[in-house]
């Protein structure tokens, strides 16, 4: 379920909106619950994983500066927030209220994390998959995204049709895929790993996804794109230098547009926190998120580096992350029936309406964004 704001609403949200702005909330949780059923049957090697990079990531130098905004993290003309999690600290930035880890995110983390020959790499949790299960990820996680897109470009009086696109994090080249399927033809994928980009082959067309040497070349190869549209799908949190990004795609006068989705600072790092202590995976502020956006952070960007939204969808996995948590820890506790017969009953029918009312205040666990070039 999504809903539009009228025209004289969206005015009021921001200064740096476009005339035909476009926001929408919610969306079912049905397609995300089947397709990351992992997230419930395998928390306990996923918390490990989280846990040992979290490990590494306390030994990497002190961040000096907000990874959003350049500002210095601990400059004392600015009031801080100030949290701990799991021994690492958590700051936020008091000139444009990012949420920072307090280190680095070095080039020895990144490539735990990333580099497709590390046994530790998160591209060594994609297993391949068959026909049915990606195409069953395309439509119900993908499609809806590659929908938003089209409606947002529609209301700026563009085709859709005659737009070029790359997407940069491709992956396995789900988005590229759907982008492809919506009869997109001039669509590129481009992406780090050779292994997610040789899984992917038989559902893209031939070519479409192109190797990256390395993660830090996103900005170069940015900076040398031809796309009219460049997407970004849970990728500028993961990269070292997101400004560099940003900037690269201010100074690149091929790119009219830009789709991100990015992680918040939201309820569910708060919920995280209060259940720190139990065995179940987190999902919002460990591993590979070091820092978080805001409201407040993505308006920062977006005026430094020209950037105008045209749309904004407000949807997220709290509730999900509610009754996945409770439930596990149910079942650790020996509370089997009251996890698959109460809680189910109890908490299922209500999901999408509570998380769509989270959705409406903005405190999702992530937005979708599409900017138009100043």
């Amino acid at each position: 379920m999504v809903t539009l704001s009228s025209e004289s609403e969206s005015h009021s949200l921001s200064s740096s909106v476009s005339p035909f702005f476009i926001q929408r909330f919610g969306k079912s949780s049905d397609g995300v619950r089947q397709v990351k059923a992992n997230w419930y049957c395998e928390s306990l090697k996923f918390l490990a994983d989280q846990q040992a990079a979290n490990i590494l990531y306390q030994k990497q130098p002190k961040r000096l500066t907000c990874k959003n905004c350049d500002e210095s993290l601990f400059d004392d003309s600015h009031h801080l927030t100030q949290f701990s999690k799991k021994n690492t600290l958590y700051l936020v930035c008091g000139r444009c209220g990012h949420l920072n880890g307090a280190h680095e995110d070095t080039e020895v983390f990144c490539a735990y994390l990333y580099q497709p020959q590390s046994e530790n790499s998160l591209t060594s949790t994609y297993q391949s998959v068959d026909p049915a299960q990606y195409c069953h990820r395309v439509s119900h996680i993908y499609r809806p995204k590659v929908q938003f897109l089209m409606d947002v470009l529609n209301a700026q009086s563009e085709d859709p049709r005659t737009l070029s696109y790359t997407d940069f994090g491709a992956g396995m080249g789900y988005f590229v895929s759907a982008l492809s399927s919506a009869g997109l033809s001039d669509v590129h994928g481009r992406e780090v790993s050779p292994a997610l980009i040789e899984m992917g082959k038989p559902f893209v067309p031939e070519g479409a996804i192109e190797p990256l040497a390395s993660f830090d070349c996103v900005v170069e190869a940015i900076g040398n794109t031809k796309s009219d549209v460049v997407s970004m799908i849970g990728v500028l949190e993961h990269v070292r230098d997101p400004r560099g990004v940003l900037a690269a795609i201010q100074k690149n006068p091929s790119i009219r547009y830009v789709y991100l989705s990015l992680p918040l600072f939201n309820f569910s790092v708060l919920f995280e926190l209060m259940m720190a202590s139990q065995n179940v995976m987190e999902r919002q502020l460990i591993g590979g998120h070091t820092h978080l956006y805001t409201d407040e952070s993505i308006a920062y960007f977006s005026k430094e580096f020209g950037l105008t939204r045209c749309g904004e969808w407000w949807f997220g996995a709290d509730m999900m992350d509610l009754h996945r948590t409770m439930g596990i820890t149910l079942r650790q506790n020996g509370a089997v029936d009251l996890a698959e017969r109460h809680l189910d009953a109890m908490l299922l029918p209500a999901l999408d309406g509570m998380q769509k009312a989270m959705d409406e205040k903005k405190l999702s666990s992530e937005v979708h964004l599409v900017l138009k070039k100043s």
